[in-house]
């Protein structure tokens, strides 16, 4: 069939019914390597509807035509200084541009013109899966601390600042998310109808209003959006998120290139309204990916961080616990090599649940030719038959191949891509797909050589796994690695998880731990313990990822009302108006990206004019690095890497941070926030000014009788009300300069 196919682009090439040349443009080295292996699929899909059609003469050119004018939405950079809008001039609808950088919409035959310019330096198309990453938490945090009725004069809430969540699954008029007056504090939705379809924007309070959802299946994005900025305030049951009073804007997490449109959509809400600060929520992620800055999506996202000052937070990732990175730096000994095995029955039931594999490798020293070889394992012996054995990269295919397999062992396609990627390295992406059979006792896998001095790391899609019983297979298996790809940018905050409880009660009056929900976990399970699931790695440029951690395990927040997927997680239901809503637990660093997100809502509130590096150092500087973070954390004691970045993030004392910061500048305080007082237990409290030298304190009955008093150096006082009857008091706190006194209780 393919030698009649290409019989038949050779004579439509000749007659100029043609207008793409499929293999030339695989070698093009603009086109990087995903999108490489999408233009092969691309091709494939095109010779089965020539071949199908039977169609000859002009029926044949019509088809022809019309595979040639298939859409393709993609990211292309451009040398820098370059206006990217400029593509418009050549036909090309280009949706977006970040400085430049361009999203756009093309038929696919102009693929090859676009490629030719000498301004453009990448092009990405690749239709890439993200996967999500799935009230103690705001004591651990000091949030409790910042939120109405927690002893502070006034709080901090989010108001001002707008979180653009993209996620799937959402709920904007549940509960959760309704302000005073019944108006969903979603400002903008944006949409696709179905998977692929452009995005359609509502803003209008009218088209909020009548908004469903955009998943059926799915509550994610209730989940994090709730965490992040929700409120509950119901006469049996409360419940808020970090930052309950910032807007809400909603967005899909991008599968065409083309959906990154909906940041400059976010940031133009942002600046009709206000010009308010935005933050925007990434709890998603993927694994088989360069990990540097040169993956056109990091790429992308740090250009529009940068060109609009927004904080971009972004999930650590859930597979620290997962074999799905090896790393090996060959020493040159004869028969040397890297080998795996993907598992692809996930569940042991005798069933084949994996049908598409992703594998990304990189390649230190790249001047030095690596090889590649797709295998086939037996399970059992661990042994490799020559008839099994496919070279994919060597001296003959330096930059990798295609081809499709249909034998008693194996049936599917194979294709390896390369690109030259960042920090002097090369990356190669492997893709085994359409795998329908795979002989009983046999696993799919590769071997890797290559030459003294080369490092080769292996990031494997957490869709399968490596397969270490298979013998042979179980070598240079590392955790440091396994951070999710699409962070790896220098701009954003990534977030790993902690555990601030180990067990949730479900609505039942049952209670799970860790080990029933997740199984027989030895480590990262117990309170205070960086959570056994959160991902993290050293990258090749020598950054440590992730940045902080937030709470992440078991965390209760709101569900959508459109599934029912998730009802042995249900801890509450409320009626309200004749409807049931629910709220639930989940896990994973996607729960501790909110949190993140919502504190940095709280800082921004405070200070909007902080840059997105200044939230991030902040974060850093002020995150709390006990020994869960480091000595015993179960990956730092086995020398496997740094899973708790700077430590777990404080936003209490990122806030006194920032406003003692904005004291000693030329910025004032806004009136009634200069003084922040808390409750240290039920008859101790502290109380804390921006830029104060030296505090005092004095605490009265309610007659005016002074029962206690207290004076300290610096910007922090203590006041103890021991041996007093409970009841109401009044704390008066002074800083030298102004005065504050408010009421407060000894419990």
């Amino acid at each position: 069939m393919k030698k009649i196919y290409l019989l038949i682009c050779a004579v439509l090439l000749a007659q100029g019914a043609m207008a793409i040349d499929y293999e030339q443009l695989k070698k093009n080295s603009k086109i990087n390597a995903m999108s490489k292996i999408e233009l092969a699929k691309l091709q494939t899909q095109e010779e089965k509807a020539v071949a199908q059609s039977k169609a000859t003469g002009s029926k044949l050119k019509a088809l022809q035509k019309q595979m040639d004018n298939r859409t393709l939405r993609a990211i292309v950079k451009m040398t820098p200084g370059t206006d990217a809008a400029i593509l418009t001039d050549d036909g090309i609808t280009v949706t977006s541009v970040v400085n430049h950088f361009a999203i756009v919409s093309m038929p696919l035959a102009q693929l090859e013109q676009l490629a030719e310019r000498s301004d453009v330096v990448t092009i990405s198309f690749a239709k890439r899966r993200k996967r999500m990453l799935l009230s103690k938490a705001h004591a651990s945090t000091g949030v409790d601390k910042i939120h109405l009725g927690t002893g502070l004069t006034q709080p901090y809430t989010g108001k001002g600042v707008a979180i653009g969540v993209l996620d799937g699954g959402f709920d904007p008029n549940h509960i959760m998310f309704l302000d005073a007056q019944g108006k969903s504090r979603f400002k903008m939705i944006g949409y696709a109808a179905k998977e692929g379809d452009n995005l359609t924007y509502l803003t209008m309070p009218e088209q909020i209003a009548a908004y469903k959802t955009d998943d059926k299946e799915e509550t994610h994005a209730t989940h994090v959006s709730g965490m992040a900025a929700g409120n509950y305030q119901g006469s049996s049951f409360q419940i808020k998120g970090v930052a309950p009073e910032a807007d809400l804007l909603m967005g899909p997490i991008p599968y065409n290139e083309s959906d990154y449109e909906m940041f400059d959509k976010m940031v133009n809400w942002c600046k009709e309204n206000g010009g308010k600060r935005l933050v925007v929520n990434m709890s998603y992620g993927a694994n088989a990916g360069s990990h540097d800055t040169t993956d056109p999506e990091v790429a992308f996202m740090d250009e529009f961080i940068k060109k609009y000052d927004v904080v971009n937070c972004i999930a650590a990732g859930n597979e620290a616990d997962y074999d799905i990175v090896q790393r090996r730096t060959f020493t040159g000994a004869t028969g040397e090599a890297m080998k795996a095995a993907y598992v692809t029955d996930l569940d042991a039931d005798g069933e084949m649940d994996v049908t598409d594999i992703y594998n990304y490798f990189t390649v230190t020293q790249p001047e030095k030719q690596v090889e590649i070889d797709v295998v086939l394992y037996n399970v059992n012996t661990g042994n490799i038959t020559n008839s099994n054995t496919w070279h994919y990269v060597n001296s003959t295919y330096p930059n990798g191949r295609k081809d499709t397999y249909k034998n008693k062992y194996f049936k599917g396609s194979v294709s390896v891509a390369a690109e030259d990627i960042g920090n002097g390295m090369k990356g190669y992406f492997l893709n085994i797909s359409d795998i329908t059979f795979i002989k009983d006792n046999y696993a799919l896998g590769y071997v890797v050589r290559a030459k003294e001095g080369q490092t080769v790391t292996s990031y494997l899609e957490s869709t399968t796994m490596f397969d270490t019983e298979v013998s042979g297979c179980d070598k240079d298996i590392t955790h440091d690695g396994t951070i999710n790809s699409i962070a790896c940018g220098t701009e954003p905050i990534v977030v790993g998880a902690y555990n601030t409880v180990k067990s949730y009660q479900a609505i039942d009056g049952y209670t799970h731990g860790v080990k029933d929900y997740f199984g027989n976990v030895s480590y990262g399970n117990n309170v205070g313990d960086i959570a056994f699931f959160s991902s993290y790695g050293k990258l090749a440029d020598g950054r440590e990822l992730p940045h902080v951690c937030a709470p992440g395990l078991f965390v209760q927040s709101s569900y959508s009302r459109y599934t029912e997927n998730y009802e042995e997680d249900v801890m509450r239901q409320e009626t309200v108006a004749g409807t049931m809503y629910e709220f639930g637990q989940m896990s994973g660093t996607s729960m501790a990206t909110p949190y993140m997100s919502g504190v940095c809502a709280l800082w921004l509130e405070a200070d909007p004019t902080l840059t997105h590096t200044q939230i991030r150092e902040i974060a850093q500087k002020t995150a709390l690095s006990d020994d869960f973070c480091t000595t015993n954390n179960h990956y730092a004691k086995a020398g496997d890497g740094n899973q708790a970045g700077s430590g777990k993030v404080d936003a209490y004392k990122g806030l006194k941070l920032i406003l003692d910061n904005k004291a000693s500048g030329l910025d004032t305080i806004e009136k009634g926030k200069d003084f922040m007082i808390r409750a240290l237990n039920d008859y101790t409290f502290e109380a804390y000014t921006a830029g104060a030298v030296a505090m005092s304190a004095a605490l009265y009955s309610s007659q005016g009788h002074l029962v206690a008093s207290a004076s300290q150096a610096g910007n922090t006082v203590t006041i103890s009300a021991a041996g007093q009857n409970k009841g109401v008091y009044i704390l008066r706190i002074s800083d030298g300069k102004q005065t504050h006194a408010q009421k407060v209780i000894v419990r």
